[in-house]
């Protein structure tokens, strides 16, 4: 059964999709990767962007930036992970504050999407939960 609240204001899970994504590794941290999300979205004829990142810690690292993300590249050993999701806002927002968690990092690959193909926010979040809900150990 559909959402009274869709029916009325439209479908906008359909109008949230991931532009591109951005793999990075920490240089000061080699174990610390983490991914950027590139969204952008209308409403009511407007268009705005946001910026996204996923990181995993270690279980039982004091230290946040001791990271490692098993979902791009796999592990040596069998760690616990830690998922961590953060919102910045626009790309212009998200940039210092990346700085400032991340540095020094380097960029490793971009993802851009076809227009014809982009995948939805809530295809993005649905596979970001089962990773983390059915691999916690990756």
């Amino acid at each position: 059964m559909a959402d009274p609240w869709d029916e009325t204001q439209g479908n906008l899970y359909t109008k949230c999709v991931l532009a591109r994504m951005e793999y990075y590794k920490c240089s000061g941290h080699p174990e610390h990767e983490f991914l950027l999300f590139f969204f952008r979205h209308w409403i009511d004829g407007c268009s705005t962007r946001a910026v996204v990142s996923a990181d995993c810690a270690v279980q039982g690292q004091s230290c946040s930036f001791k990271q490692s993300s098993e979902l791009v590249s796999p592990s040596s050993s069998n760690t616990n992970a830690y998922d961590s999701i953060s919102i910045y806002g626009s790309p212009h927002d998200a940039v210092p504050q990346c700085q400032v968690r991340y540095t020094p990092y380097s960029k490793l690959c971009t993802f851009n999407f076809p227009s014809s193909s982009v995948p939805l926010a809530l295809q993005v979040s649905t596979v970001l939960s089962l990773v983390h809900r059915q691999a916690p150990v990756y």
